[in-house]
């Protein structure tokens, strides 16, 4: 007696329902997949408010002030701020800098980063200082 199994009909029916299951595409686990990437983007993204500062290229003269007075120097390095060789908060410079603003209007601040300090930090600084009045600034070595 011949196989149920092996009949060409039992086959034939075998393969057309293979087919029409593997062309079913489920869309819920594609929503799925979606939802989390588009939260991950969601909380991988950065929503902070970015300050363009202007800053003019240097020209090769060379320079000249008025007197030691007009010249402040500031040292940032990793986590600290030294005005005049003496390590501050960033509040008590930013107090004291606009004191000395007041006096001279034509301060010129000089910006030295030691090594290991971040670009972000230096430029974080230049915008706390360009919001308390100070024009003239300079990144030096």
């Amino acid at each position: 007696m011949p196989s149920l199994s092996h009949s060409p009909t039992f086959l034939y029916r075998f393969k057309k329902k293979n087919r029409s299951r593997r062309n079913l595409i489920r869309l819920t686990p594609l929503i799925d997949v979606v939802f989390i990437l588009l939260v991950f983007f969601m909380l991988a993204s950065n929503y902070e408010d970015w300050h363009a500062i202007a800053i003019e290229a240097p020209v090769e003269t060379e320079a000249s002030f008025d007197s030691e007075s007009d010249v402040i120097l500031i040292e940032i390095g990793p986590n600290r701020l030294r005005l005049s060789a003496e390590t501050i908060s960033p509040e008590i410079m930013i107090a004291r800098l606009e004191n000395q603003l007041i006096e001279n209007p034509d301060l010129v601040v000089l910006i030295k980063p030691v090594d290991g300090v971040l670009l972000q930090e230096a430029v974080s600084l230049m915008d706390m200082l360009s919001e308390t009045g100070f024009l003239r600034m300079s990144l030096i070595r």
